[in-house]
Protein backbone atom coordinates (compact mmCIF):
# COMPACT_ATOMS: atom_id res chain seq x y z
CA UNK A 1 0.00 0.00 0.00
CA UNK A 2 1.39 3.39 -1.09
CA UNK A 3 0.80 6.59 0.93
CA UNK A 4 1.71 10.40 0.85
CA UNK A 5 3.07 12.07 3.75
CA UNK A 6 4.93 13.91 5.60
CA UNK A 7 8.19 11.88 7.26
CA UNK A 8 9.75 13.29 10.60
CA UNK A 9 11.33 12.08 13.04
CA UNK A 10 10.67 12.54 16.89
CA UNK A 11 7.92 11.33 19.32
CA UNK A 12 5.17 11.40 16.76
CA UNK A 13 7.65 9.55 14.03
CA UNK A 14 6.76 5.84 12.48
CA UNK A 15 9.76 4.55 14.77
CA UNK A 16 8.57 5.29 17.60
CA UNK A 17 4.96 3.98 16.73
CA UNK A 18 6.69 0.77 15.81
CA UNK A 19 8.81 0.99 19.40
CA UNK A 20 5.50 0.93 20.62
CA UNK A 21 3.89 -2.22 18.84
CA UNK A 22 6.86 -4.19 19.19
CA UNK A 23 6.51 -3.28 23.70
CA UNK A 24 2.93 -5.11 23.15
CA UNK A 25 3.76 -7.20 20.65
CA UNK A 26 6.58 -9.13 22.26
CA UNK A 27 6.58 -11.94 19.72
CA UNK A 28 7.00 -9.92 16.48
CA UNK A 29 10.33 -8.48 14.66
CA UNK A 30 9.55 -5.59 12.69
CA UNK A 31 12.46 -4.12 10.18
CA UNK A 32 11.83 -1.19 9.05
CA UNK A 33 13.58 1.12 6.54
CA UNK A 34 12.77 4.69 6.30
CA UNK A 35 13.05 6.85 3.05
CA UNK A 36 16.96 7.62 3.29
CA UNK A 37 17.60 3.74 3.71
CA UNK A 38 18.25 3.90 7.61
CA UNK A 39 16.97 0.30 8.70
CA UNK A 40 15.88 -0.51 11.94
CA UNK A 41 14.90 -3.64 13.60
CA UNK A 42 13.02 -4.18 16.76
CA UNK A 43 13.69 -8.08 17.47
CA UNK A 44 10.77 -9.81 19.13
CA UNK A 45 11.60 -10.90 22.64
CA UNK A 46 9.39 -14.52 22.34
CA UNK A 47 8.86 -17.10 20.13
CA UNK A 48 5.63 -17.73 21.23
CA UNK A 49 2.64 -16.79 19.79
CA UNK A 50 -0.06 -15.85 21.35
CA UNK A 51 -3.37 -18.01 21.61
CA UNK A 52 -5.96 -17.47 18.90
CA UNK A 53 -9.02 -15.69 20.46
CA UNK A 54 -12.23 -17.57 20.43
CA UNK A 55 -15.54 -15.94 19.27
CA UNK A 56 -18.48 -15.23 22.18
CA UNK A 57 -21.88 -14.02 22.71
CA UNK A 58 -21.65 -10.58 24.43
CA UNK A 59 -21.59 -10.86 28.58
CA UNK A 60 -25.53 -9.47 29.93
CA UNK A 61 -23.41 -7.60 32.47
CA UNK A 62 -22.41 -4.11 30.93
CA UNK A 63 -25.19 -4.89 28.64
CA UNK A 64 -26.75 -1.39 27.63
CA UNK A 65 -30.72 -1.26 27.94
CA UNK A 66 -31.21 0.05 24.15
CA UNK A 67 -28.77 -3.00 23.48
CA UNK A 68 -31.14 -5.29 24.81
CA UNK A 69 -34.18 -3.73 23.32
CA UNK A 70 -32.67 -4.08 20.26
CA UNK A 71 -31.30 -7.39 21.18
CA UNK A 72 -34.98 -8.55 21.92
CA UNK A 73 -36.56 -7.13 18.75
CA UNK A 74 -34.07 -8.93 16.16
CA UNK A 75 -33.38 -12.48 17.92
CA UNK A 76 -34.81 -15.58 16.47
CA UNK A 77 -35.17 -17.07 19.70
CA UNK A 78 -39.13 -17.71 20.32
CA UNK A 79 -39.32 -17.67 24.14
CA UNK A 80 -37.87 -15.31 26.91
CA UNK A 81 -35.94 -18.16 27.81
CA UNK A 82 -34.22 -19.36 24.98
CA UNK A 83 -33.36 -15.85 24.64
CA UNK A 84 -31.08 -15.44 27.32
CA UNK A 85 -29.17 -18.75 27.17
CA UNK A 86 -28.66 -18.36 23.13
CA UNK A 87 -27.92 -15.13 23.34
CA UNK A 88 -25.57 -13.96 25.85
CA UNK A 89 -22.26 -15.89 27.13
CA UNK A 90 -22.13 -17.25 30.51
CA UNK A 91 -25.86 -17.61 30.90
CA UNK A 92 -27.48 -21.12 31.51
CA UNK A 93 -30.88 -22.33 32.06
CA UNK A 94 -31.09 -21.64 36.05
CA UNK A 95 -29.24 -18.40 35.68
CA UNK A 96 -31.79 -17.66 33.16
CA UNK A 97 -34.62 -18.55 35.34
CA UNK A 98 -33.51 -16.54 38.02
CA UNK A 99 -32.82 -13.52 36.11
CA UNK A 100 -36.67 -13.59 34.48
CA UNK A 101 -37.88 -14.41 38.02
CA UNK A 102 -36.38 -11.23 39.15
CA UNK A 103 -37.68 -9.49 35.96
CA UNK A 104 -41.36 -10.91 36.46
CA UNK A 105 -41.59 -9.28 40.00
CA UNK A 106 -40.70 -6.20 39.30
CA UNK A 107 -43.04 -5.70 35.84
CA UNK A 108 -46.40 -6.58 37.67
CA UNK A 109 -45.49 -10.21 37.03
CA UNK A 110 -46.27 -9.62 33.08
CA UNK A 111 -43.16 -11.51 31.95
CA UNK A 112 -42.48 -15.51 32.24
CA UNK A 113 -39.63 -17.84 30.55
CA UNK A 114 -42.19 -18.44 27.54
CA UNK A 115 -42.74 -14.40 26.81
CA UNK A 116 -42.06 -14.17 22.79
CA UNK A 117 -39.14 -11.16 23.36
CA UNK A 118 -40.16 -9.23 20.14
CA UNK A 119 -43.01 -8.43 22.27
CA UNK A 120 -41.44 -7.46 25.28
CA UNK A 121 -42.58 -3.31 25.74
CA UNK A 122 -39.89 -1.24 26.89
CA UNK A 123 -41.15 -1.20 30.72
CA UNK A 124 -40.76 -4.85 31.13
CA UNK A 125 -37.41 -4.60 29.04
CA UNK A 126 -35.87 -1.98 31.56
CA UNK A 127 -37.31 -4.45 34.27
CA UNK A 128 -35.26 -7.38 32.87
CA UNK A 129 -32.36 -4.90 32.34
CA UNK A 130 -31.90 -4.44 36.23
CA UNK A 131 -32.82 -8.34 36.79
CA UNK A 132 -29.55 -9.06 35.20
CA UNK A 133 -27.77 -7.07 37.10
CA UNK A 134 -28.97 -8.18 40.47
CA UNK A 135 -28.44 -11.82 39.25
CA UNK A 136 -25.27 -13.13 40.18
CA UNK A 137 -24.03 -14.53 36.75
CA UNK A 138 -20.08 -15.58 36.27
CA UNK A 139 -17.45 -13.82 35.52
CA UNK A 140 -17.00 -12.96 31.73
CA UNK A 141 -14.89 -15.88 29.72
CA UNK A 142 -11.85 -14.96 29.21
CA UNK A 143 -10.99 -16.54 26.06
CA UNK A 144 -12.07 -14.01 23.69
CA UNK A 145 -9.34 -11.67 24.83
CA UNK A 146 -5.99 -12.23 24.85
CA UNK A 147 -3.62 -10.43 27.31
CA UNK A 148 -0.41 -9.72 26.59
CA UNK A 149 0.60 -11.70 30.18
CA UNK A 150 2.89 -10.40 32.68
CA UNK A 151 5.96 -12.55 31.42
CA UNK A 152 5.72 -11.36 27.71
CA UNK A 153 5.08 -7.38 29.18
CA UNK A 154 7.89 -7.44 31.21
CA UNK A 155 10.26 -9.62 28.87
CA UNK A 156 8.98 -6.42 25.40
CA UNK A 157 9.85 -3.72 27.89
CA UNK A 158 13.18 -4.78 28.68
CA UNK A 159 13.93 -5.50 24.90
CA UNK A 160 13.11 -2.24 24.28
CA UNK A 161 12.82 0.60 27.35
CA UNK A 162 16.48 0.91 29.06
CA UNK A 163 15.57 1.51 32.73
CA UNK A 164 16.30 0.66 36.09
CA UNK A 165 13.01 -1.07 37.41
CA UNK A 166 10.41 -2.82 35.77
CA UNK A 167 7.03 -4.33 37.81
CA UNK A 168 3.88 -5.15 36.02
CA UNK A 169 0.39 -6.64 36.75
CA UNK A 170 -2.90 -7.62 34.65
CA UNK A 171 -6.38 -7.33 36.41
CA UNK A 172 -8.89 -9.47 36.33
CA UNK A 173 -11.38 -9.40 33.30
CA UNK A 174 -14.32 -7.22 33.53
CA UNK A 175 -17.36 -6.25 30.59
CA UNK A 176 -18.13 -2.97 29.89
CA UNK A 177 -21.58 -2.75 27.13
CA UNK A 178 -21.53 -6.89 26.98
CA UNK A 179 -18.32 -6.77 26.04
CA UNK A 180 -15.48 -8.42 28.27
CA UNK A 181 -12.02 -6.73 28.28
CA UNK A 182 -8.93 -7.42 30.31
CA UNK A 183 -6.53 -4.55 31.65
CA UNK A 184 -3.00 -4.74 32.03
CA UNK A 185 -0.39 -2.25 33.51
CA UNK A 186 3.60 -2.27 33.43
CA UNK A 187 6.25 0.25 34.47
CA UNK A 188 9.83 0.66 33.55
CA UNK A 189 11.82 3.34 35.56
CA UNK A 190 15.08 5.10 34.74
CA UNK A 191 16.82 7.10 32.03
CA UNK A 192 16.99 6.09 28.50
CA UNK A 193 20.56 5.37 27.13
CA UNK A 194 22.55 6.53 23.78
CA UNK A 195 21.96 4.70 20.58
CA UNK A 196 24.25 2.61 19.03
CA UNK A 197 24.59 3.03 15.45
CA UNK A 198 26.66 0.62 12.60
CA UNK A 199 26.80 0.37 8.83
CA UNK A 200 25.64 -2.92 7.21
CA UNK A 201 26.85 -4.52 4.33
CA UNK A 202 24.98 -2.42 1.81
CA UNK A 203 26.51 0.77 3.05
CA UNK A 204 22.85 1.31 5.30
CA UNK A 205 23.04 2.78 8.42
CA UNK A 206 21.34 0.53 11.17
CA UNK A 207 21.07 1.07 14.85
CA UNK A 208 21.54 -1.71 16.96
CA UNK A 209 19.13 -3.44 19.07
CA UNK A 210 19.96 -3.06 22.24
CA UNK A 211 19.33 0.87 21.31
CA UNK A 212 17.53 0.85 18.40
CA UNK A 213 16.70 4.40 17.66
CA UNK A 214 16.95 8.00 18.94
CA UNK A 215 13.27 8.60 18.68
CA UNK A 216 12.67 6.00 20.82
CA UNK A 217 14.30 8.06 23.62
CA UNK A 218 11.21 9.85 23.81
CA UNK A 219 9.32 7.17 25.28
CA UNK A 220 10.82 7.57 28.45
CA UNK A 221 10.00 10.19 31.11
CA UNK A 222 12.33 13.42 29.79
CA UNK A 223 13.83 16.25 31.57
CA UNK A 224 10.81 18.60 31.94
CA UNK A 225 8.53 15.70 31.91
CA UNK A 226 7.51 13.30 35.42
CA UNK A 227 6.30 10.09 33.31
CA UNK A 228 5.49 8.82 29.85
CA UNK A 229 2.04 7.39 29.26
CA UNK A 230 1.83 4.69 26.79
CA UNK A 231 -1.64 3.65 25.88
CA UNK A 232 -3.01 0.08 24.10
CA UNK A 233 -5.95 -1.28 22.46
CA UNK A 234 -5.59 -4.88 21.53
CA UNK A 235 -2.16 -4.77 21.24
CA UNK A 236 -2.18 -1.04 18.88
CA UNK A 237 -0.63 1.76 20.21
CA UNK A 238 -3.33 5.02 21.19
CA UNK A 239 -1.78 7.79 19.52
Amino acid sequence: MEMEGHHQKGPHSIEVYLKQAAIANPHLTITYQDPQGEQIIFAGSTKKLPPRPTEIKPHPYGIELGRLIQMLSSTASRTLLRFLVDEFSCVGKKTALKIIEFARKQSDRQLSDRSYPAHIAHAQAAALHRAIQKTRILAPRTDCIVPIGEKALLEGLHKKLEAAFYTGTTRPAAAYRGNPFQVEVAIAYGHPGEADVEVDAGGHMRRTEAHETSAAEHLIAQKDEPVRLLRFANRVPLL
